[in-house]
């Protein structure tokens, strides 16, 4: 048996906050297969790491079997349907090759919820076949784990890993020598939809500006279908509110507005078909040092717990909750110390990349020994 399994992570599409972590295995060959990049966050010279690799369905299965891969990793949430081709064709190329198959799942609501009867029993009954074959599930979060034990998956084979989004670079992500913006900077960074609760932060925020009666600015990175509706505020030049419509930035940007940013906001809001799987900007945020604004949507309460983190977790689509949250932390200074305090040291302990794949690379090599 090999000393060293080789892992391949097949996925679809890659950005950079997934695939910064390849240097840090040491006791696994980790690889990632990609078809796509569509946030171009990636230095050149990233895109060549020799464990990095681009694909086409058609050549896929070739290019794997000269890997020879130990243990295949489906990028494809099986609880997602819009991805079931993929997570399949990805179930089948293990069977194929001879390899070990884990699916990582992420989608938190319940198919009840999602689906109509017909589909979701027809879902059911080939994913609890399908899922037989796996030779451990990992989920990222407590509505997955619940969705795999309902398909008959047992404990000794669900783990929890915080996976594929594996965490932050602290390296990176970390506070700058820079002074915070002279002026109360909010900052939302995501795609500008309504079920991310953007609408309702720049609600909030032009009402904490009204409150405050002192200027408040929005910083707001992202795209999305709320775009022209932002645009539509911004024209309207409300008192003592900036808005800056950021665009996307590539994550290498993200650091600096982080640091300069006084309060990161992101009030996602469950829907019958989404809820947050995990809030990766919220990680980022406090590795930055700045302190969190959210709401208790979905994953994040299981991630941030509130107290201890440096955020504050408010109750979904209030703009009442999150325009007071704002004025306490603008004009409450030891407030406002106190969550910046926290922030770091929670995030370090929490969402260090470098650890959850030591994390992955222990889980995998017990299993692989025994």
């Amino acid at each position: 048996m090999k000393l060293m399994p080789r892992v391949v992570l097949l996925g679809d599409d890659v950005r950079r906050d997934g695939t910064f972590v390849l240097d840090f295995f040491t006791a696994v060959e980790f690889h990632i297969f990609y078809r796509t990049q569509p946030y171009h966050d990636h230095l050149p010279h990233e895109l060549q790491h020799p464990r990095l690799h681009r694909f086409a369905w058609a050549g896929l299965k070739r290019q794997l079997a000269q890997l020879v891969p130990d243990i295949i990793v489906s990028g494809a949430d099986a609880f997602c349907l819009a991805h079931f081709p993929r997570f399949v064709f990805t179930w089948w190329l293990a069977r194929t090759l001879k390899a070990r198959w884990v699916p990582f799942v992420l989608e938190n609501r319940p198919f009840e919820t999602r689906y109509g009867r017909v589909t979701r029993t027809v879902a059911r009954f080939l994913l609890k076949r399908m899922l037989r074959d796996a030779w451990f599930v990992m989920a990222g979060n407590q509505g997955a784990i619940d969705t795999a034990r309902s398909l008959g998956v047992p404990g000794q084979k669900l783990e929890r890993v915080l996976f594929s989004n594996w965490g932050v670079d602290m390296a990176h992500f970390r506070p700058h020598a820079s002074k915070k913006a002279d002026v109360p900077t909010v900052l939302f960074v995501g795609r500008l939809v309504a079920e991310k609760g953007l609408k309702e932060a720049l609600l909030a925020v032009i009402q904490a500006a009204r409150a405050l009666q002192s200027p408040v600015r929005f910083w707001i990175v992202g795209d999305g279908s709320l775009r022209p509706v932002i645009e539509e505020y911004r024209k309207k030049k409300l008192p003592h509110v900036s808005i800056e419509l950021l665009g996307i930035l590539p994550n290498s940007d993200l650091p600096k507005l982080f640091c300069s940013a006084w309060l990161t906001v992101s009030p996602s809001k469950t829907t019958p078909h989404w809820a947050e799987q995990i809030g990766v900007v919220n990680f980022q945020s406090l590795a930055c040092g700045t302190p969190v604004l959210s709401t208790r949507s979905g994953a994040i309460p299981e991630y941030l717990r509130e107290g201890e983190c440096g955020a504050v977790l408010v109750s979904e689509g209030s703009v009442e909750a999150l325009s007071d949250v704002i004025v306490r932390f603008v004009g409450e200074a030891a407030f406002r110390a106190e969550l910046e305090r926290k922030a770091r040291p929670y995030a370090i302990t929490h969402f260090d990349a470098q650890k959850n794949v030591r994390h992955f690379e222990k889980l995998v090599l017990e299993k692989w020994a025994a």
